[in-house]
């Protein structure tokens, strides 16, 4: 997605999920990937409407990625 539109996924991404997947399986890939989007969006929406700002712009995924598998990891 990084080579196709510029300003989307980057490589740090894409590396992270192939990881977690590989070492979780597809389930705990999938759950762990879900679970971080959801933190991603919760944080986001909730410290954007705090602020006032309509607005949300770029914002790094990697550490809402990495807690989502964290979860899955001690969880499972």
């Amino acid at each position: 997605m990084a080579l196709i539109k510029n300003g989307t996924l980057g490589g740090g991404d894409i590396k992270l999920v192939g990881a977690c997947s590989f070492y979780l399986g597809i389930s705990g890939g999938l759950l762990g990937s879900s679970l971080g989007l959801v933190f991603t969006i919760l944080v986001n929406v909730l410290y954007f409407s705090y602020k006032g700002l309509d607005d949300i712009g770029k914002f790094p995924l990697v550490p809402y990625l990495g807690g989502g598998y964290w979860v899955v990891v001690l969880c499972v």
